[in-house]
């Protein structure tokens, strides 16, 4: 769940303030996704600069869940996550929403 699930829970929340937020809202998640964008575009080619092999490519450990055997780092999920988080939670009406998202990657414990 906290691999896949947060990520799509994260954007539904974002839909809904889109559908129900202001003018002002919708620029700064427009803002948001932009930010988020340009992110994973760095998280390409900075993957392909370094080509950190993931573990399972490497023969450490098991894989769990089906992985592109892709660069380990930097991470798109953590990029995708603290790019939204800090676009929203820096200035606006999504500050709180922002600082929330900030604090559930912080503070989740999904290695169980």
């Amino acid at each position: 769940f906290c691999a896949y699930g947060l990520v799509w829970l994260m954007i539904a929340a974002m839909a809904v303030f889109w559908v129900m937020g202001s003018a002002e809202t919708r620029f700064r998640l427009m803002l948001a996704g932009l930010c988020a964008a340009l992110g994973l575009l760095a998280n390409v080619v900075l993957g392909g600069l370094i080509g950190a092999p993931r573990p399972f490519m490497a023969g450490i450990g098991h894989l769990l869940i089906h992985h592109a055997p892709d660069a380990s780092f930097p991470s798109d999920h953590g990029t995708l996550v603290w790019t939204v988080g800090l676009a929203l939670g820096l200035r606006g009406p999504l500050t709180r929403f922002g600082a929330l998202v900030r604090w559930l990657v912080e503070n989740a414990q999904c290695d169980a």
